[in-house]
């Protein structure tokens, strides 16, 4: 494998103290790996959700602020013009 193993290994150690060192390498750590049918069938639907969510939320909260900041801003102008 890919050295996944010594870095959870590795990983565990700095997050434990010392007493919990020895029990942390005394460990079995079994790697499962992805249902390569799977995998394939749903490729580029986790690509695309992965891409396209992302996005939509950044404009969607962009477009919220934008007409919170000028609905904000339009009522604090009108009671100057007042």
């Amino acid at each position: 494998m890919y050295a996944n193993k010594d870095f959870a290994l590795n990983m565990i150690e700095y997050l434990l103290d010392q007493r919990g060192l020895i029990e942390a390498r005394s460990r079995d750590v079994r790697l499962r790996l992805l249902d390569k049918v799977r995998v394939t069938e749903e490729k580029s639907y986790w690509q695309m959700m992965n891409l396209v969510l992302p996005l939509v939320l950044l404009i969607l909260f962009g477009l919220g602020f934008h007409f919170w900041r000028k609905r904000r801003y339009a009522r604090t102008t009108e009671s100057y013009e007042t």
